[in-house]
């Protein structure tokens, strides 16, 4: 009953069982994990320690989104993310997070064949608030680090399929758009 773990923040280890059996079948996943409303770690598809990487008011984007898809970040010579969607009682109140620690390398592969051999670019995914999650290229924790300024961001959305001049994190000057 996770009701009551998440009232009394005790790790449940029915639910860590659980969680490692879901890691074994869906391997892409590096972790799962559960959190409490308040941001206690329940379980996790691992033993030991974890970082938390929901920031934030994490809570109320949970509430309002129904989803978060959080910041890439560089761990362990790995960029990853976190991606969460709500566990929620029967009245719809918050209970807390069911949650997933993506490896990024697997975007890297699929970018790079969205371009031919004979092209010498770059594909990027970008999140909605412009921070690069991932390359064609590489992925490392510089670029995890790298925003697209908001006005190229904000002019990219208005043209949507039209090309846009910009300057990359380089300084170079490059032509882009979102699609």
């Amino acid at each position: 009953n996770l009701s009551r773990y998440t009232t009394e923040g005790l790790a449940s280890p029915r639910l860590r069982d659980y969680l490692r059996s879901l890691h074994e079948r869906f391997a892409d996943f590096e972790l799962l994990f559960v959190l409490d409303a308040n941001g206690r770690l329940l379980a996790t598809s691992e033993s030991g320690p974890h970082a938390q990487h929901l920031t934030g008011d994490w809570q109320k984007l949970l509430r309002q989104e129904g989803q978060i898809v959080g910041d890439a970040y560089w761990e362990n010579g790995k960029g990853k993310l976190i991606f969460a969607v709500p566990v929620q009682r029967p009245d719809g109140r918050l209970m807390g997070a069911f949650a997933a620690e993506i490896n990024l390398a697997p975007f890297q592969a699929q970018l790079k064949s969205f371009l031919s051999d004979s092209v010498n670019g770059t594909v990027l995914l970008v999140s909605d608030s412009g921070r690069v999650l991932a390359s064609s290229r590489e992925i490392s924790e510089k670029l995890l680090r790298t925003a697209f300024p908001r006005v190229t961001l904000q002019t990219m959305m208005r043209r949507d399929t039209t090309g846009h001049q910009y300057s990359n994190s380089d300084r170079l000057q490059v032509l882009g758009n979102l699609r």
